[in-house]
């Protein structure tokens, strides 16, 4: 949407009510707003992410092997 809808009701007398769209009335009360696809959501995350991923990974992988190793000279 390009520009905002305007939608007023209004009750009239006993069970009465009316709709309007812009200031134009809808004579079955219903308002139709069109739902147009295809926009591009901003992506996130991005290459610091990975990074953080990547070095939180290799930390890991050192804490690893040094466990390995530490049990080997026990033993």
């Amino acid at each position: 949407m390009t520009d905002p809808i305007k939608v007023t009701i209004t009750k009239g007398e006993g069970e009465e009510w009316t709709v309007k769209k812009n200031n134009t009335a809808e004579d079955d009360k219903i308002i139709d707003v069109e739902n147009s696809t295809g926009s591009l959501l901003p992506s996130t995350g991005g290459r610091g992410a990975i990074a953080f991923a990547v070095i939180a990974a290799l930390l890991v992988f050192g804490v690893v092997v040094s466990f390995i190793r530490d049990k080997r000279k026990e033993a």
